[in-house]
């Protein structure tokens, strides 16, 4: 007899709770709590797998990931490239069996056991795009962003700063350099709570498993023997804690944030509520949709 519940359960049982929430939404966006439909709709959806995911892994006693397609994308306001997630999936730790096939080619012998997942096979799981202009653009909590605010209109008397997408995939993993931000307010994809893992899959023919491989210019790992099948991951584990890396994440760091909005290639008045045209240079971003994870029980909510 099987206990517990498969994820498509879990995620259309999410789905409908997260229907129902939507009922309040109005109620919200007239204080400005959601600038965008679509921002809130991407968090909501994001917002229940992950969810899911946390509940697979305590149901299952199994490491759980959600794991995130990286992509770049036309920043229509830098006018270069922009890093961000706008895709995910599920994926479960390998068994041990499936760990000994996959390092048993010596490409992969070097990986370790907590790093090494396999996308699942139900349907419900696999990935998907976020909904159309929508992205994963930003990691600050509220209160992070009014504080460097406060210091520079101190410093400035105007605000400077906007929590931008990452301009490269070095960006993106570790965070700019000392001299670009003096904060430390991002460290990378650690200070979302990501991890990387290397993504595995089962083909459904022969049931053997190969590499889930990105482009090769978007896999998270940039070693001289880098792996086309590196992705940014939250992985709960089964005791439904937030697993990081080592001390990746800051003792202080207890929560972490991801800020869900329109993507880098969104259309500027989507993007901003103050766009470069009508303020000849200072802008204000479109408040994004905030999904907040705690790393000591691996609790989500949706930012009030």
């Amino acid at each position: 007899m099987q206990y517990g519940y498969t994820l498509a359960e879990l995620l259309i049982s999410l789905a409908i709770i997260a229907m129902i929430s939507g009922l309040a939404i109005p109620a919200v966006t007239k204080i400005g709590g959601f600038m965008s439909k679509k921002s809130d709709s991407a968090a909501r959806d994001l917002y229940g797998v992950l969810r899911a995911a946390r509940i697979s892994a305590i149901t299952n006693h199994s490491d759980t990931a959600v794991v995130y397609n990286v992509s770049a994308l036309p920043d229509n306001y830098t006018g270069g490239l922009s890093f961000v997630a706008n895709g995910y999936g599920i994926a479960t730790r390998a068994t041990k069996e499936q760990y000994a096939e996959i390092i048993a080619n010596s490409q992969y012998d070097h990986l370790l056991p907590d790093e090494v997942f396999v996308l699942s096979q139900d349907p419900q799981a696999r990935f998907r795009k976020m909904p159309k202009d929508t992205a994963i653009v930003g990691h600050l909590t509220a209160q992070e962003e009014q504080t460097l605010a406060a210091l520079e209109m101190q410093a400035f008397g105007e605000r400077r700063f906007l929590d931008q997408p990452p301009q490269s995939i070095d960006e993106f993993k570790v965070g700019l350099p000392d001299a670009q931000d003096p904060t430390h307010l991002y460290e990378g994809m650690e200070s979302r709570g990501m991890r990387m893992v290397y993504l595995f899959q089962v083909s459904d023919a022969t049931d053997e498993l190969s590499p889930l491989n990105t482009m090769a210019d978007l896999s998270l790992d940039t070693s001289a023997a880098s792996l086309d099948n590196a992705f940014a991951a939250h992985v709960f584990r089964p005791t439904g804690e937030l697993s990081v890396p080592g001390a990746s994440l800051k003792a202080w760091k207890e929560r972490v944030t991801i800020a869900v909005g329109p993507s880098p290639d969104a259309p500027k008045e989507d993007r901003f509520t103050v766009s470069p045209e009508e303020s000849g240079g200072s802008v204000v971003m479109a408040a994004p949709v905030r999904i907040e994870l705690y790393r000591s029980t691996g609790r989500v909510q949706i930012a009030s």
